[in-house]
């Protein structure tokens, strides 16, 4: 199916198309040698492909040079193949297909903490400025959730115009934010109320 769809890509000159395809060699089984023989990039260029290959999946610089030259290029769709390392920095599973398949486990998720830097006994630490700052978001969302709703200046206009017109269908997406507000509001100290 890839196969078909990726070949149409190219006949399409889908432009705007690019593809991420991660390169880890590392497949639930373990390495990938002993099933895959394939190049996956040369496949792409074979389709008519532009292909670029990005080194290191922590290469933010790579990858974004590697998207504006996908970009950049409008007859044809881009793949760009990311070489990256499954797992890492887990110390004990990194590269292997236990990374691969499974949850890393009390004692590697300690270890990895501790690679990072991060204190290992701690299980969800958030930093008071980043607080802070979803504080003031939810607040900004609170304002204008506000602004919209009948009781507000802007509300009863709004409410009477769409009314009038029979529009009914941002109400249960609207309840849904409301109550997800309300729960992240409780998440982050708000005491039930975004």
């Amino acid at each position: 199916m890839t196969s078909e769809a990726s070949s149409l890509a190219a006949v399409q000159q889908l432009g705007n198309l690019i593809v991420f395809y991660d390169h880890n060699q590392i497949s639930i089984e373990d390495d990938t040698n002993i099933a895959l023989c394939e190049d996956t990039a040369a496949r792409y260029e074979a389709y008519g492909w532009h292909v670029q290959r990005v080194e290191g999946g922590e290469n933010v610089v790579g990858i974004e040079e590697a998207i504006a030259n996908a970009k950049a290029v409008t007859d044809r769709p881009s793949f760009i193949e990311l070489r990256t390392i499954i797992g890492y920095p887990a110390p004990n599973l990194m590269n292997t297909g236990k990374a691969h398949g499974a949850a890393l486990g009390e004692e590697e998720v300690a270890a990895t903490k501790k690679v990072l830097g991060f204190d290992p006994d701690k299980t969800f630490e958030v930093r008071d400025e980043v607080l802070a700052h979803t504080r003031k978001l939810i607040d900004r969302g609170r304002a204008a959730t506000n602004a919209g709703s009948p009781s507000s200046t802007h509300g009863p206009a709004r409410a009477a115009a769409q009314s009038a017109a029979g529009s009914t269908a941002g109400a249960p997406a609207a309840r849904r934010l409301g109550h997800r507000l309300a729960a992240l509001g409780a998440r982050f100290g708000r005491g039930g109320h975004p």
